[in-house]
């Protein structure tokens, strides 16, 4: 293969990285734009479900007087529900760490505390 071969196929491979990452850059800015209306949409749910709440306490203020209401006493978890919870717990630490040992889910944990954090 000559030069002047070398250098076009060099010089397609770059246009083909280039236009790759476009197109990669375009696709995320998308479905960052998508999940940035889905958010706004479910804060904007939050907020009718509190005012929705701020309401209905209110109507219970005014039908009760003001006066606390009885709670019943709480009765104390089972051996067993704990057992289960305990079991539970056990298998989400297993999970949480095999995924923070591998490079992709130290990634993903990234990317999660980086969403969070906004």
């Amino acid at each position: 293969m000559s030069m002047r071969d070398q250098a076009n196929a060099e010089e397609a491979r770059l246009n083909q990285l280039q236009l790759n990452a476009r197109n990669t850059h375009l696709g995320l800015h998308q479905e960052i734009r998508e999940l940035t209306v889905e958010l706004h949409e479910l804060y904007e749910r939050e907020a009718r479900l509190l005012n929705l709440l701020d309401k209905r306490d209110k109507q219970l203020d005014s039908i009760d007087g003001g006066r606390a209401i009885a709670v019943p006493p709480t009765q104390p978890y089972s051996d067993r529900v704990l057992d289960k919870n305990s079991h539970e717990l056990d298998l989400l630490k297993k999970r949480y760490a095999a995924l923070s040992g591998s490079k992709l889910g130290r990634l993903q944990l990234w990317y999660w505390r980086f969403r969070a954090g906004r």
